[in-house]
């Protein structure tokens, strides 16, 4: 059940940080962002919703402020930056 916990979708340490540090002990988290703007237009470029739709959820992204993540990364420019940002937050905990 752990593991379980452990993979959710990451919204669900929004509201269960709580409880993960005392099923694990140390919790590290990483919220990957990037402006509204930028998401914006990769939502749109994906063309899987309507401009209403897009609004609709970068307002709802922005409301969320009941979260404080150890680690941020805005991705704001290439996959490959952000995943060497990752990978130094990763190899940091080592």
């Amino acid at each position: 059940m752990a593991m379980a916990m452990r993979c959710r979708c990451p919204r669900s340490t929004r509201c269960a940080t709580g409880l993960l540090q005392s099923v694990f002990g140390h919790v590290v988290s990483v919220l990957v962002t990037a402006p509204a703007a930028i998401i914006t237009a990769r939502l749109a470029a994906r063309g899987r919703e309507s401009p209403a739709a897009i609004a609709a959820r970068i307002e709802r992204e922005m409301a969320l402020t009941d979260f404080t993540a150890t680690h941020v990364i805005v991705n704001d420019g290439t996959i490959a930056a952000a995943s060497a940002k990752l990978i130094a937050i990763v190899e940091g905990l080592r």
